[in-house]
């Protein structure tokens, strides 16, 4: 892989000098990341819109669910959890919402790969993109798009596959 530097070989011990296990509380963790995801909603959303209100209502009555005391923490959470997918569930979504989505890949050509392995990995890339292009418009720019049209591999469309800038 060239991870161990290069040069001559050498034998290399790994020693693991300690280990900890933990336990993750899924209904915990899956409150987390929705009420992250409610929070950061809120923060975005103009001070007029009532969604912005509605949602911090909701987040407000799941969190009280908690009991925040240690011993006891564990056992409220569900509940919680189950009051926020509640309240979330009636709040009326507008349905004119748009939502714009930029995708991305990096390859980087100068990193540990040979040039047939960013070849590979460049055209795995791109089957993904022309896959995508009947719903969406797609662009690319830098030298592994120019290096695989050059050998002919891309299937066109109908339609420009790449710009090359």
């Amino acid at each position: 892989t060239g991870l161990e530097g290069g040069g001559p070989k050498r034998e290399f011990r790994h020693r693991i000098q300690q280990a900890d296990l933990g336990y993750l509380h899924t209904a915990t963790d899956e409150l987390y990341y929705l009420s992250l995801a409610v929070l950061k909603t809120i923060e975005l959303l103009d001070d007029m819109d009532t969604t912005k209100y509605a949602l911090t209502r909701a987040l407000d009555k799941a969190l009280n669910r908690i009991d925040w005391d240690p011993d006891c923490f564990y056992g409220t959470v569900d509940a919680a959890l189950a009051t926020l997918r509640a309240e979330l569930n009636q709040i009326h979504a507008d349905p004119q919402v748009t939502v714009n989505v930029v995708g991305h890949t990096h390859i980087d050509v100068a990193w540990l790969w040979r040039l047939k392995h960013t070849r590979e990995q460049a055209l795995r890339s791109f089957s993904t993109v022309l896959k995508l292009m009947n719903e969406v418009v797609a662009e690319c720019d830098g030298e592994i798009a120019e290096i695989c049209a050059n050998d002919g591999d891309l299937v066109e469309y109908g339609r420009v596959l790449f710009r090359i800038y």
